[in-house]
């Protein structure tokens, strides 16, 4: 009997599609039932129980609202409401994110859409709660939470998009943030770099 060859390969998803990724078990599960074909054994003979995930991607949580008038349908993942809704989400916020990030984003998926009232202006204008993952490769350095809520102020900006993004309620990691939360911490942010770069410059002079 001959040794056993380990090869790595890479699982490539249709990034077009508004559902959310499979869980590494999923993946290893489907790989297992495909290693089962008669025609796959004779050509490649896999050892089940060696099929494994060793790079997985990162993933950020993130809530938005939109407007947006909720139905039941919408809570349903498989339904024609649903799948809309998250493919023309999908279509328009992605490229701010492949712009800002490059190649250290990969993809986003919607999850969940749920009804808003809370507040206001939720009252006033129909309201919806967006639920998405954003995923980045294993091996880049995630952004932090404040870079994501900055482009999604981008979009919100953008009066292109079909959908109005509402700036006051944006949650990153569980972490709720503002619009206002935001602009105050990049500018004391500014601040801190211009207040060291002055020391610097002087110490020189």
């Amino acid at each position: 009997m001959g040794a056993n060859v380990e090869a790595e390969i890479d699982v490539v998803f249709n990034e077009t599609a508004p559902q959310s990724l499979p869980v590494n078990a999923e993946i290893v599960e489907a790989l297992k039932e495909a290693s089962k074909n008669p025609t796959f054994q004779s050509n490649l003979p896999l050892l089940e129980s060696s099929i494994t995930v060793i790079r997985d991607l990162q993933k950020i949580p993130v809530t938005f609202l939109t407007n947006g008038t909720f139905v039941p349908d919408l809570l349903n993942a498989a339904s024609n409401p649903f799948l809309d809704r998250a493919s023309m989400i999908k279509v328009w916020l992605e490229p701010f994110f492949i712009s800002d990030y490059r190649s250290s984003f990969s993809v986003l998926y919607m999850t969940n859409f749920s009804s808003y009232s809370s507040g206001v202006k939720a009252v006033i204008f129909p309201t919806i709660k967006n639920a998405m993952i954003l995923n980045f490769p294993s091996n880049t350095t995630l952004p932090i939470d404040t870079r994501i809520v900055n482009t999604l102020l981008q979009a919100a900006n953008n009066n292109s998009l079909p959908f109005k993004i509402f700036p006051y309620s944006i949650v990153v990691n569980g972490i709720a943030y503002s619009s206002a939360e935001v602009i105050s911490r990049t500018s004391v942010l500014t601040a801190s770099i211009l207040v060291v770069l002055s020391l610097l410059v002087t110490r020189f002079d």
